[in-house]
């Protein structure tokens, strides 16, 4: 691997390099501030300091968007020694701290490496805050005459800010007063005029998108107004904040609101039905909620606040979805009724005038009056009108569009208006055809509203030829509704009028008197407007710290009551700072703490983490118990939402424990010999099920007859691996010894030798390899068992002695938890012999100073001081003269 090797690599900064120890540890390196509309570029210098050749074979971005690597011919050979420079380069798209990694894939002899590094810098730049706001509402306003609001300009950024270069031309009637400032200097303030100066009547609705640094812009939204000629309540949305077009950004544990404002700018009340979110799980919320309809009169404002409630990073987007009965372009046909009927006369507030004067009079009202024309936001009526009779002295239709279908503007408005005071009567009254005439030609109209407006006094005469039904019919199919307007009619005229109207989506109006026309008109225009939708983006980038941790940490194989530590790192790769909250340390598994993983010492939290930024936390492992032990790290930290990192831990603890041949046996030739093979007492603890080892002896003077578990080891079986081999002068076996009952403390097998001759030699029986279970405990052997070979004229003249190892025994400590001052532990012995006792704690140090007995043939029990052991676990051991290792664990408490 790259490690082994000692590859490293080496950024050069201004010709001084800085080192990278380890291919695998994160490595970070940092720009100088760069302002946003420039580029800075250093060199990154890749140095081979092994003894063989490296090849980079790939260099690649994490993210590539402010972050650039010149481009290089690869694969490319760094020789042992050598070095490859590298230009990486700077552009930042956004002002703060921008990070990315660089990944260098390394191939060797061996294998592959990966070496990333971590890439840091700043982009600068002004910062343009408008205060109060960047929507400008001014008030109603007078044609030709002047208003003028003041905004505050202030840059809280880190260059100079030149508005007259990054203004854009403001559209009229709106313009900015001069003289303009200088450049603005980072924490300055200065004071900017905007006038409005209408020079016609209508609504006034623009927007401008002032570049302020980095990418970014601020939107100013002017919207202004005049006396409207026209009717209709007209709803403007403005906001400062969560504008698309400013491309605001702020991290997801801040609260922000922006006022949302609804004006209304018209001349007629503005009822607003519903207001919801298109989405409604993006997380604007309102504060406080609102309730709908409510009412805005012409010429005020309602603000509602909105504010943020992120739970996600990101671009978090939603709509305001606000329905009202905000004026639309509707298309008007206005059908006359010029019949014969028509003049007569109808009371009118004390006159007495022609039912055709009044009909000619509200229909120039309607034109003067109802009829909008505001192109600045998108409204601007149409209009056609078409009078309807028979000729002369007959029943032949005589429909005549006067007026053609056409857009209302400040020039036609007066001439639809002079065509209406032609109107004359003549004779019947044909309304079917005149309604389906007007049906065609309000059909060739782009506009979504299209409304037939039907001014009578009285009955149809085609109304058998042309049935209501017909013509409601066709008027649906069309998307066309259908109001009426009736002049003094009787009973049979009102039920055929509220028929048409009823079956074509509109509404019937009576007129018994002059001033209720214009008042239906007003409603007409209501009604048709009511469910207009107007939506309102909102959007802004939530941004949020985000935590890597090493992914594993793996530890040393530890003597169990040990200790080793390591280092995890964490590293904030996201934006902002990270408060990392807490830590628990659970098992593999995800339940309740080890106690195996700690912490080194106490960690006091919160902890941060700055942007680019990295901490370190030392986690030890003591284990508790023998073979590979797992655990994990969870920090919780001040993402969006509750958001949690990871790393898993890998350990491998370990003991050791006796297993040996120590008994001298004495046998003429002919005669079995039985030898022991003893396993130390501690291996009760471990759970060891399986043992295995391996035996060799002299194959000339003893031969193997029986193999049998031996008295420690009842329940269990013992058998041979493979059958005995004999090569050179040995022989040898492999046993295995398995079951349950494995407490060991006693004999473990016990192995019948033949003595094939005799003579005054010693022949050894030697262990040759011994494993527990998964190596665990690890084996310590004790060599070996040794049997004379007594010929018969020596057994009663010269008796044959060895010096006998002991075999020492060993019970638990008492009591467990100690609670006082004293713990014994129980120790026995079939010869007499020293045993040194010595006290570990758990983390691996010497709790108690050795101490040597001296041990009676039998039992006897061994007293320990405790008083002065602070709470914990510990671990007795005893050593015998043959180098075995007893360990007892027992527990101090208070």
């Amino acid at each position: 691997m790259i490690g082994r090797y000692l590859l490293r690599i080496a950024f050069l900064l201004l010709c001084l390099p800085v080192a990278i120890t380890s291919a695998r540890a994160q490595s970070f390196f940092s720009f100088s501030d760069t302002p946003c509309d420039s580029t800075r570029c250093d060199s990154l210098f890749f140095a081979n300091e092994g003894t063989t050749p490296r090849v980079l074979f790939r260099v690649r971005m994490r993210d590539s968007i402010s972050f650039s690597v010149a481009p290089l011919a690869l694969p490319d050979t760094i020789p042992a020694g050598g070095r490859l420079a590298l230009s990486v380069c700077f552009t930042p798209n956004r002002k703060g701290t921008i990070s990315d990694s660089l990944r260098l894939y390394i191939r060797t002899a061996t294998g592959f490496d990966t070496i990333r590094v971590r890439l840091s810098g700043k982009g600068i730049g002004p910062s343009i805050v408008i205060a109060p706001s960047s929507l400008f509402l001014f008030p109603k306003t007078t044609t030709n005459s002047k208003a003028t609001l003041t905004i505050t300009i202030i840059n809280n950024g880190d260059l100079p800010y030149d508005l007259a270069s990054a203004l854009p031309p403001v559209p009229p009637p709106f313009s900015l007063v001069p003289p303009l400032p200088p450049p603005i200097l980072p924490g300055d303030t200065v004071d900017v005029q905007i006038a409005f100066e209408p020079k016609a009547s209508g609504v006034y609705s623009s927007s401008i998108n002032l570049p302020t640094a980095c990418g970014t812009s601020i939107q100013l939204q002017f919207n202004g107004a005049t006396e409207l000629i026209g009717t209709g309540a007209v709803l403007r949305i403005g906001k400062a904040g969560f504008n698309p077009v400013n491309l605001e950004q702020t991290p997801c544990d801040i609260s922000r609101c922006t006022d949302v404002i609804l004006s209304n700018v018209g001349n007629a009340p503005l009822n607003i039905e519903s207001i919801d979110w298109l989405h409604n799980t993006a997380g604007y919320t309102f504060t406080p909620a609102i309730s709908t309809p409510f009412r805005i009169e012409a010429n005020e404002t309602k603000t509602i606040p909105v504010c943020l409630n992120s739970l996600t990073r990101g671009f978090l987007r939603d709509t305001l979805v606000v329905k009202s009965n905000s004026r639309t372009s509707i298309a008007f046909g206005l059908t006359i009724d010029v019949s014969g009927s028509m003049s007569q006369e109808m009371s009118c507030s004390g006159s007495r005038p022609q039912r055709i004067e009044q009909a000619r009079t509200q229909a120039k009202n309607f034109i003067a009056q109802t009829l909008l024309n505001l192109p600045g936001v998108g409204i601007q009526d149409q209009l056609v009108i078409s009078s309807y009779s028979t000729f002369p002295n007959s029943y032949d239709p005589d429909i005549t569009f006067i007026f053609p279908l056409a857009y209302i503007t400040d020039i036609n408005r007066p001439v639809a208006e002079a065509e209406i005071d032609k109107l004359e009567t003549k004779n019947h009254t044909p309304t079917g055809l005149a309604l389906l005439q007007m049906i065609d030609s309000l059909s060739a109209s782009p506009l979504k509203n299209r409304v037939i407006v039907l001014l009578t006094d009285g009955d149809a005469d085609d109304i058998l030829t042309i049935p209501v039904d017909s013509i409601t019919a066709t008027a649906r199919a069309r998307g066309i509704r259908i109001f009426t307007i009736g002049l003094n009619l009787d009973a049979s005229a009102v039920s055929y009028l509220q028929g048409l109207a009823g079956g074509a989506n509109g509404v019937a109006f009576l007129a018994t008197d002059c001033n209720s026309l214009q008042t239906a008109f007003e409603t007409i225009t209501d009604l048709v407007s009511r469910g207009n939708v107007m939506r309102e983006p909102f959007s802004i980038r939530i941004t949020s710290p985000i935590l890597v941790a090493t992914k594993s940490t793996d530890f040393d194989s530890v003597y169990i009551g040990g200790k080793t530590c390591r280092d995890i790192t964490i590293t904030n790769v996201g934006e902002g700072d990270a408060i990392v909250d807490t830590m628990m340390i659970n098992d593999l598994l995800g339940g309740t703490a080890t106690g195996e993983f700690s912490m080194q010492s106490p960690v006091k939290f919160p902890i941060p983490v700055p942007e680019s930024g990295q901490v370190k936390f030392t986690v030890c492992f003591t284990p508790a118990k023998i073979r590979v032990r797992g655990g994990s790290a969870m920090f919780t930290y001040n993402s969006c939402g509750v958001d949690t990192i990871h790393t898993t831990f890998g350990g491998v603890g370990f003991a050791a424990a006796n297993l040996r041949i120590s008994d001298r046996r004495v046998g003429p030739p002919g005669s079995i010999i039985t030898m022991p093979v003893y396993a130390d007492s501690a291996i009760g603890a471990y759970g060891v099920n399986t043992i295995t080892y391996g035996l060799r002896w002299d194959k000339s003077v003893l031969d193997l007859k029986a193999i049998r578990p031996g008295s420690a080891a009842a329940g269990t079986t013992v058998k041979m691996s493979a059958p005995v081999s004999y090569a050179n002068f040995y022989a040898t076996v492999g046993l295995i010894s398995e079951g349950s009952s494995l407490t060991g403390g006693g004999e473990l097998a016990q192995l019948d030798f033949e003595v094939l001759r005799g003579d005054s030699l010693v022949a050894d029986v030697e262990l040759t390899r011994g494993l527990f279970e998964d190596d665990n405990p690890k084996t310590k052997l004790n060599n070996a068992g040794a049997v004379a070979l007594d010929s018969t004229c020596f057994l009663s003249s010269k008796p044959i002695k060895f010096a006998t190892v002991a075999k020492v025994a060993a019970g638990d400590v008492t009591p467990t938890p100690s609670t006082g001052r004293n713990a014994t532990i129980p120790v026995s012995t079939d010869i007499a012999t020293s045993v040194t006792l010595e006290v570990y704690g758990a983390d691996g140090s010497r709790a108690v100073a050795p101490a040597t007995y001296r041990l009676s043939v039998g039992a006897t029990t061994l007293g320990m001081d405790v008083a002065r052991l602070a709470p914990g676990s510990y671990y007795a051991m005893l050593r015998t003269e043959s180098g075995e290792i007893l360990v007892r664990k027992f527990v101090v408490a208070r």
